[in-house]
């Protein structure tokens, strides 16, 4: 994954269900990242990515889904489009 911004998104099949993203975090090679490189939506996580990520940088998302019903979907990850 190359510097660069990006979207963490999930896409329910019944479009009358509610999710809600709650808790997320980013770590770094290990470390919690700042707050500013991860921010939170009800369906949506955008990550901002700087120039400082290599080949060898390890990145993992951490977060929770809430949802009152039973739910199926899609979690997409993508680059963001800047217009």
């Amino acid at each position: 994954m190359l510097p660069d911004q990006y979207t963490v998104k999930v896409d329910l099949e019944d479009s009358k269900s509610k999710i809600k993203i709650c808790k997320v975090s980013m770590l770094y090679n290990g470390n919690v990242t700042l707050k500013k490189f991860v921010t939170l939506s009800d369906s949506e996580i955008s990550i901002n990515r700087t120039a400082q990520v290599t080949e060898e940088s390890k990145i993992k998302l951490i977060f929770v889904l809430n949802s009152k019903n039973d739910s199926k979907g899609i979690i997409n990850f993508r680059p963001a489009l800047i217009y």
